[in-house]
């Protein structure tokens, strides 16, 4: 995003500067201003439209530290849905973490998807039948109930969801995209209240790293 609104800026600088520059003029030419008082008007403008955008910059950057992160967990084979659930869910007002967009050429895989698993609030995990047969499901859940992360399951076939998730009601796909759709959305549009976190003595595997279908 940054790169795309780095011309924008600049162009508007570099509009205001040109208009100060015309003001300047006409007011020496003009109105019969001096030199001096005339840039020290300017160089007050300046220094005010500095300060307004270090103040919308300074908030932007908040708002997007704000946004809330939502991983998915998925197996390779389910990559075309998760495609089409990725695009669906671009529109909403929260960040989707999706490897395939996040991992980029150069990056260590195992680190960068440990970092989107621990920057994420939020866990989507597709259940089929291939992501409840691969290894790394049940370490993944198990660390993610140990971060007090939200789970939302998402039934993608008949699969038997993972025991840690039987008694969360999933968002079900297989009979509709669209109803899936809309009813996950809705729910990952609230926010739960604050909770206690974990047992200690809770079966995890707090080392397993999470995966999401890049093996």
């Amino acid at each position: 995003m940054k790169k795309k609104e780095q011309p924008i800026v600049t162009h508007f600088v570099a509009v205001i500067l040109g208009l100060m520059v015309v003001f300047y003029l006409a007011l020496v030419f003009l109105g019969g201003v001096d030199y001096a008082a005339g840039l020290e008007l300017v160089l007050y403008v300046l220094t005010g439209l500095a300060a307004v955008m270090i103040f919308g910059l300074s908030l932007a950057t908040l708002r997007k530290n704000d946004i809330r992160k939502i991983f998915i967990l998925y197996d390779v084979q389910d990559a075309r849905f998760v495609a089409k659930l990725y695009e669906a869910l671009k529109i909403a007002p929260f960040r989707v973490l999706w490897d395939k967009k996040e991992v980029q050429v150069g990056d260590n895989v195992e680190d960068k998807l440990k970092e989107l698993f621990d920057s994420s609030s939020d866990i989507i995990f597709v259940i089929s039948h291939q992501s409840i047969a691969a290894n790394w499901a049940n370490p993944a859940i198990a660390k993610a109930v140990q971060k007090n992360k939200r789970i939302f399951p998402v039934l993608l076939d008949d699969a038997e969801p993972p025991e840690a998730l039987q008694g969360i009601k999933a968002a079900d796909f297989r009979l509709s995209f669209d109803d899936g759709y809309f009813s996950l959305r809705e729910a990952l549009q609230t926010r739960r209240e604050e909770a206690p976190p974990p047992s200690a003595s809770a079966n995890v595997a707090p080392n397993a790293p999470p995966s999401a279908g890049t093996d």
